[in-house]
């Protein structure tokens, strides 16, 4: 009798330890559940990104943890030339669309012929794309890049 109480409780213990070892499943994807929405995670702008109508003359930018810089190319990517070198601000934490506005680095445009004069630029994300105006004498147009 003690043994079959004590092998009774022995399997007992086993279930136990098993089953506190397994932890929550996830769920196996049959597609019953919501699908998430992307967010952006914190490094996901930094990068390259490119305009995505290409014609002679297009524009592409690179952003680091604290700058972004936007080039026109033109020649079929043979020439570049600045158009804006500014601040880039990271998101605090992940998110689905993003804006900030970057000051002009005064200092590293002054002497770039196709730089923007503006002092500030706003710059938005949403949707893979990354947007900003570009304004001449005779129009302004909305630019966007998405990222290579």
């Amino acid at each position: 009798m003690k043994r079959k109480v004590l092998y009774l409780l022995l399997c007992m213990l086993l279930t136990l330890s098993l089953t506190a070892c397994e932890g929550k499943k996830k769920n196996s994807g049959d597609g019953s559940s919501e699908k998430k929405k992307e967010t952006i995670k914190l490094d996901t702008l930094t990068g390259q990104w490119k305009s995505t109508e290409k014609n002679d003359t297009w524009m592409s930018a690179v952003i680091t943890d604290d700058t972004i810089q936007i080039n026109w190319i033109s020649n079929n990517g043979e020439n570049q030339a600045i158009y804006w070198i500014g601040t880039y601000i990271e998101p605090e934490a992940p998110v689905e669309e993003y804006e900030w506005t970057s000051f002009r680095d005064k200092e590293q445009t002054k002497t770039a012929f196709l730089a923007s004069a503006d002092e500030s630029k706003v710059f938005t994300y949403a949707d893979g794309t990354l947007s900003f105006e570009v304004s001449t004498s005779e129009s302004t147009s909305t630019v966007k890049l998405v990222k290579e």
